[in-house]
């Protein structure tokens, strides 16, 4: 019988992230790395760290918060043209 205590061996048996949230199908995400690794991780987590990111860049980039407050109007006037027209 082959035993292995490697990372490659380990990682994929754990049940719950670093944070403690359990991995499920719903709750887990697959992409490869930069160095072209599979990697898994938490949605919760994955999500906390991108939305952490996203208020950072849009507290201290004005272009950033005029392209997104453009793009919010934009959807906006969809909206209501697909509700005007039963689109």
């Amino acid at each position: 019988m082959l035993v292995s205590y490697g990372a490659r061996m380990i990682n994929p048996r754990k049940t719950h992230c670093k944070n403690g949230h359990k991995f499920t199908p719903k709750n887990e995400t697959w992409f490869v790395d930069i160095n072209g690794k599979l990697q898994r991780k938490c949605k919760k987590c994955y999500n906390a760290v991108r939305n952490k990111r996203c208020k950072l860049r849009y507290r201290n980039d004005e272009a950033y918060r005029e392209r997104q407050k453009a793009k919010s109007r934009k959807y906006k006037c969809l909206e209501i043209l697909n509700k005007e027209h039963h689109i």
